[in-house]
């Protein structure tokens, strides 16, 4: 009678909630007798009680706490020994210049690698590391992307990087409209840039200056948003190559704002006909889009180091790597969703 008193007391000051019969993710009821041997249940505070046998009677027994639920939807941690290769259930290689695969003669930029599978790889220390090199007049490089096998939709997505060294790079971390439809139509439904696009982050001016830019078209045409400029707004970082940053986007319905480990850099947003840049809260640039805004639909990922077609003078022998730490995407004011 002292022992049952005594659990019955226990489970009292632990002030658990009342609910039906235990079961594996249920919630201990108070003074609730345990009927099955090893039964495991989960309180409301995370703690793990077993059915263990005390003398002739059948009682719980704290166990432990449970493991807190994971904050994101979506996560890439590159933690694999050295030598892995992307998951091939996430994310497809693409290769060569893009046009036996697209149709796309060099990525449509006029970029000059030939992008290679085994280019990028992790490195045993957490990373997973994008290698470009110059061999024979050839440059190699890497380009994934989750297209048919992961899109997003609103959120926040951001992944820490440190960015190749050298001015022939030319480095993103981008998305696509899942929609999205290359050259050859062998997928998707809209070409570029009817689809959109969203550049996290990227290189430009010869990999000097780190821009976070959105991509969309004219009304009723497929010209790109400023002659293919599209609406863009400058990282403001000078050390990219040096050490790493947290690169990201909080998306929302007519709404994509670009983050810098964890300050705001820019914010677009769609007010009526217009989309309306703002930096700190102060309005920079109102673009009259006719409407257009392709960005509330779901899109996937793209990281790669292309080279620029200003490059083919480098030497033979010259490499860099691009250095991805992690990619972590979770919901944001109760906006994000994964689909396949």
């Amino acid at each position: 009678m002292k022992r049952r008193l005594a659990l019955l007391t226990a489970f009292a000051i632990l002030g658990v909630a009342i609910l039906g019969a235990p079961k594996a993710n249920a919630v201990v009821k108070t003074g609730a007798k345990c009927t099955k041997l090893n039964q495991k249940v989960t309180t409301s505070s995370r703690s793990i009680y077993q059915c263990k046998r005390s003398g002739k009677v059948l009682v719980w027994k704290y166990v432990g706490k449970a493991p807190k639920p994971s904050p994101y939807l979506w996560r890439e941690e590159f933690n694999s020994p050295v030598g892995t290769f992307p998951d091939a259930e996430r994310w497809t290689a693409l290769i060569g210049n893009g046009f036996d695969q697209l149709g796309l003669w060099a990525y449509g930029t006029g970029e000059l690698e030939q992008n290679s599978p085994d280019a990028a790889a992790t490195d045993g220390l957490g990373n997973l590391v994008i290698t470009a090199s110059k061999t024979d007049g050839v440059w190699t490089s890497a380009r994934y992307w989750t297209q048919g096998n992961v899109n997003f939709q609103y959120g926040k997505i951001e992944a820490r990087i440190k960015m190749p060294a050298g001015s022939f790079n030319w480095p993103a971390f981008w998305m696509l409209g899942s929609n999205y439809a290359p050259p050859n139509w062998t997928f998707g439904s809209k070409g570029w840039p009817m689809c959109g696009e969203i550049d996290i982050i990227e290189g430009l001016r010869s990999n000097s200056e780190y821009s976070s830019t959105i991509h969309g078209n004219e009304k009723g045409s497929e010209r790109p948003w400023n002659w293919g400029g599209g609406l863009s707004a400058p990282a403001n970082i000078y050390d990219s190559s040096s050490v790493y940053h947290t690169y990201g986007m909080i998306w929302k319905p007519n709404s994509i704002t670009f983050i810098v480990d964890g300050n705001e850099i820019v914010r677009n947003y769609k007010v009526g006909n217009n989309i309306v840049q703002t930096i700190g809260g102060i309005e920079f640039n109102r673009f009259n889009s006719a409407g257009v805004w392709p960005f509330n639909q779901p899109f996937f990922l793209i990281m790669n180091n292309a080279i620029h077609k200003d490059a083919p003078d480098v030497a033979n022998g010259t490499t860099s790597k691009m250095y991805i730490d992690w990619i972590r995407y979770s919901k944001y004011q109760g906006y994000g969703k994964v689909s396949k």
